[in-house]
C-alpha cells in the first residue's frame, strides 16, 4: 500500500481525482461510464488523465479488437482510491451517479431482451454485472442511499436473472428490494410485484399469487393499460402452472385481446405460448402446434430469440407426444441450439430432458442417458430454480432397463430426497428394481399405487409407450406369483397412500 501511497502522491490533481472517483466502479468500466459518472461536472479532461493513468501503470486497459475498451483498476488500487474517496467526503454523490447510470442501463436493455438486440444486451449486461450488483447493493443497504435505485434495478434485471438462470441470487436481491418498497412511488411499486410475480412463478407459488394480486390492483388503479394486461398475464400464468387449465384460459385469452389492442407483440407471444402448452396438456395436439405456429412467427418477426427456443420447445413437445420422433429431435435441436447461443441454462435443461424422454421412449437408452445427465448438471448448477427430481427419476428408469437395478434405486431415493411430493415415477421405478432385484411381491403392491394414481390421473403417466410398458411389467410380476398371492400385493398397494408407498419401498430397498 505504501508503493500505491506514492504513486498517488506524484499524480497531478486532475488525475488524484480521477483515480478516486474511479474507485467506485467493480468489475471494470468503459470510457463512456466514466466520463458521465467521475466528471459530472467537466472539472477535468477525462480521457486524456485516464490515459495517464494507464501509461503509469494505475489503470489497467484491455484492448480488443473491434470491441470498445474496457478499463479496471486493480483491486488494491481501488480499495485506496476508495479511502481516499471516502475521506473526501464524496462517496455518496459518486455512489448515487454510478446507481443512476447503470439503473438508466439496466432499463434501456430489459426491452430489448424481448427483441431481435437480444443477444447484444445479455452479453452488455453480463460485462456490467459486477457493476449493476453493486449499485443494486449499495442502494438497498446504505442508510444514506437512493432505494429507489435499488428499486429500479429490481424491476429490470428480473429477466436477466431468468435468462441466466440466477435463482438464488436474483431471488436474494428482490426479497431485499421488495423490504424497501413502502419508499417507491405507486408506479414503481405496481412494475416491482409484477416482475417479482413472473420470476417466482413455478417455484416459489405463494409469493408469485401474492405479487400477481398487489401488481393487477395497482396497475388498474393508476389505469395502466400495459401494465393490466401484463399482470393479467401474470395471474394467467401462475394459474396455468398450478394447472388448473379450464380457468387459466380465459384469464390468458383476456391478457391476449388486451395485447392485441395495444399491438405488444412480446405479450401477444406469449400468451399464445401458455396458451399452446394447454392445449397440448389436453392433448388437442392441432390447436397447440397451430398456437405455437402463430406465436413463433410472431417471435421470429421481432427477432426475440428466447421466445423462438421456447416455441420450437413447444412443438418439439407436440410432435414428442404423438410418436413423431423425428420431427421432434429436429424441432428440440432447434431450441437447444438457440438457448444454448443465449445461455439461457433454464430451457436448455429442460429441451435437453425431454430429448432424453423421446430417446427412452424408442428405447434408445444409451442415447437417454447424457441428455439427463447434461439437464441435471445444469440443474445443480443453477440451484434455486429447476427440479432436481425429474432428471434423477428418469435416470433411474434409463438404469434398471439397461439392467443395473442398484444404480437405478440410488437414482430414485436422490430424486425422493430433492423433491418430497408425491412421485408416480418413482413409485414405478422402485417396483422395477424390486422386479430386477428378486423381489415380486414388493413390486406387485408398489405397481398397485402406481396403478391407482393413473386410474386418478392418467397424467401421471403421458406417454402410450409409457403405460405399455407398466403393463409389461404388472404382467411380468403376475407370472412370477400365484394369483391369490398377486391379488394380494395388488390389493395391498391400493390400499396405501403414496407417501406410505415410497417409506414402504425405501425400506425394503435399505
Amino acid at each position: 500500500m505504501i508503493s500505491v501511497s506514492w504513486s498517488y502522491d506524484l499524480l497531478s490533481s486532475d488525475e488524484q481525482r480521477l483515480l478516486r472517483r474511479l474507485s467506485v466502479f467493480t468489475g471494470g468500466f468503459t470510457l463512456e461510464a466514466a466520463e458521465i459518472i467521475c466528471d459530472e461536472k467537466n472539472e477535468g479532461n477525462v480521457p486524456g488523465s485516464l490515459t495517464n493513468l494507464v501509461h503509469k501503470s494505475l489503470v489497467v486497459a484491455d484492448l480488443v479488437p473491434g470491441q470498445e475498451t474496457r478499463y479496471e483498476l486493480h483491486e488494491m488500487i481501488r480499495q485506496y482510491g476508495l479511502a481516499k474517496l471516502v475521506e473526501e467526503g464524496a462517496e455518496d454523490q459518486l455512489r448515487r451517479q454510478h446507481g443512476a447510470f447503470f439503473c438508466r442501463l439496466a432499463e434501456e436493455a430489459e426491452p430489448r431482451l424481448f427483441t431481435g438486440e437480444q443477444m447484444t444486451w445479455l452479453e452488455r449486461l453480463d460485462t456490467e454485472y459486477d457493476n449493476l450488483r453493486a449499485a443494486m447493493d449499495w442502494s438497498l443497504t446504505e442508510r444514506t442511499a437512493d432505494v429507489e435505485f435499488g428499486l429500479r434495478l429490481a424491476a429490470a434485471l428480473t429477466y436477466y436473472w431468468e435468462i441466466r438462470g440466477l435463482g438464488l441470487e436474483g431471488g436474494r436481491r428482490l426479497e431485499s428490494a421488495l423490504e424497501k418498497i413502502d419508499d417507491a412511488a405507486v408506479p414503481l411499486q405496481a412494475l416491482v410485484y409484477l416482475r417479482a410475480g413472473n420470476f417466482w412463478i413455478g417455484w416459489e407459488d405463494d409469493k408469485a399469487a401474492l405479487y400477481a394480486g398487489k401488481s393487477l390492483a395497482l396497475f388498474r388503479q393508476l389505469g395502466d393499460e400495459k401494465g393490466v394486461a401484463w399482470a393479467i398475464r401474470l395471474q394467467g400464468n401462475y394459474t396455468y402452472d398450478k394447472r388448473d387449465f379450464e380457468k387459466a384460459v380465459p384469464i390468458l385469452e383476456q391478457s391476449l385481446r388486451l395485447a392485441e389492442e395495444l399491438d405488444d407483440r412480446a405479450l401477444i407471444t406469449w400468451n399464445y405460448h401458455h396458451l399452446g402448452w394447454i392445449a397440448l396438456a389436453g392433448a388437442d395436439y392441432l390447436a397447440a402446434a397451430n398456437l405455437g405456429d402463430l406465436a413463433l412467427a410472431i417471435a421470429l418477426e421481432t427477432g426475440d430469440g428466447r421466445a423462438q427456443a421456447n416455441l420450437l420447445f413447444l412443438l418439439g413437445e407436440t410432435a414428442n407426444r404423438q410418436g413423431e420422433f423425428i420431427q421432434a429431435e429436429a424441432l428440440y435441436s432447434q431450441a437447444l441450439v438457440i438457448a444454448r447461443n443465449l445461455k439461457d441454462s433454464l430451457i436448455v435443461a429442460r429441451i435437453l430432458n425431454q430429448m432424453g424422454e423421446a430417446a427412452r421412449r424408442q428405447k434408445k437408452y444409451i442415447q437417454a442417458e447424457p441428455f439427463y445427465l447434461e439437464c441435471l448438471a445444469i440443474f445443480r448448477d443453477i440451484y434455486g430454480w429447476g427440479g432436481l427430481a425429474i432428471p434423477l427419476t428418469n435416470l433411474g428408469h434409463v438404469a434398471v432397463r439397461r439392467g443395473d437395478p442398484a444404480r437405478a434405486a440410488n437414482y430414485f431415493r436422490d430424486s425422493i430426497e430433492s423433491d418430497k411430493e408425491d412421485s408416480t415415477w418413482n413409485i414405478w421405478g422402485m417396483g422395477v428394481v424390486a422386479a430386477a432385484q428378486g423381489r415380486p411381491i414388493q413390486a406387485a403392491r408398489l405397481y398397485g399405487v402406481v396403478d391407482k394414481l393413473v386410474e386418478s390421473d392418467i397424467k401421471n403417466i403421458i406417454y402410450t409407450e409409457d403405460r405399455e410398458d407398466f403393463r409389461r411389467d404388472v404382467d411380468s410380476v403376475r407370472g412370477q406369483l400365484s394369483e391369490a398371492s398377486f391379488a394380494a400385493a395388488w390389493a395391498g398397494g391400493r390400499a396405501v397412500s403414496p407417501e406410505e408407498a415410497i417409506v414402504y419401498a425405501l425400506e425394503e430397498q435399505a
